[in-house]
């Protein structure tokens, strides 16, 4: 189960710092059942910024586990959390992922679409596109084919604009 919130900075709506145009600011939290005892948890990502030191890892209890290093490999497109205790089959873990990225300008994962309005004036949106494994461009995640998951997402997006989706509205903020 994925608990994803996502905060976007579109030119043209609200005042941000400059060098926020056109990123976005994520938090996922992943709840995970461990399949063998390991060490360490490897996600999938590309083009994401992970905030190493705000990276933390729960038991099923709620309490703390320690999470030693965070490994970025790039060319494989994965992130991993090592950790310093293993982790043992069966038990119930929660990953809470803090991460910054770009509003890409090409089509796949979170990108950017320029509209023009009816009275001439020119707006950003931001859009995505995930299938068959491009949502590791917008969130750390388990980006394979055969890997399905429930999510829910919530988005921050700037007054007078909207947010739509696919799928299922449980409600609004």
């Amino acid at each position: 189960i994925y608990d994803l919130t996502l905060k976007t900075y579109l030119p043209g709506y609200v005042d941000f710092p400059k060098e926020k145009n056109l990123t976005f600011d994520g938090q996922v939290e992943i709840s995970l059942v461990v399949v063998e005892p390991t060490k360490s948890i490897v996600l999938n990502s590309r083009n994401i910024t992970v905030i190493r030191e705000q990276c933390e890892l729960y038991s099923e209890d709620n309490k703390k586990l320690d999470i030693e290093k965070v490994i970025e490999q790039e060319r494989l497109e994965k992130i991993e959390f090592v950790l310093k205790n293993r982790l043992e089959k069966d038990q119930k873990i929660r990953l809470k992922v803090i991460y910054t990225g770009l509003i890409s300008n090409q089509l796949g994962g979170l990108y950017r679409t320029i509209y023009t309005q009816a009275d001439g004036k020119t707006k950003f949106a931001a859009t995505t596109h995930m299938e068959p494994s491009d949502a590791r461009r917008m969130v750390p995640c388990l980006d394979e084919p055969e890997y399905k998951a429930n999510w829910t997402v919530t988005m921050i997006h700037p007054k007078g604009t909207t947010a739509v989706s696919n799928g299922i509205e449980n409600g609004k903020p």
